[in-house]
């Protein structure tokens, strides 16, 4: 089960980027949950990213940009050491 849900909104000028981002977030150590949109109305990024927040079930999230990369232990890694908190 998913603890952490990944949110990537997905401008026009990023869709190139997009599938480095999102394959980042699926080859988590972890399983995590992605949630992408494309912004084909070009509402802006923050509008994405309150909708697909709307979605999300776990109880961690992480937004990241389309043109962002991560390591694979990210989550992993963020949940361990929230936890020691």
């Amino acid at each position: 089960m998913a603890e952490l849900t990944f949110v990537i909104p997905v401008g026009p000028a990023h869709v190139a980027l997009a599938d480095r981002a999102i394959a980042a977030a699926r080859t988590q150590t972890v399983p995590c949950a992605v949630l992408s949109m494309h912004d084909t109305a070009q509402r802006g990024p923050g509008v994405l990213r309150n909708q697909m927040l709307a979605k999300v079930e776990t109880e961690f999230v992480t937004f990241l940009d389309a043109d962002d990369w991560i390591e694979p232990t990210f989550a992993e890694e963020t949940i361990v050491e929230y936890r020691r908190i």
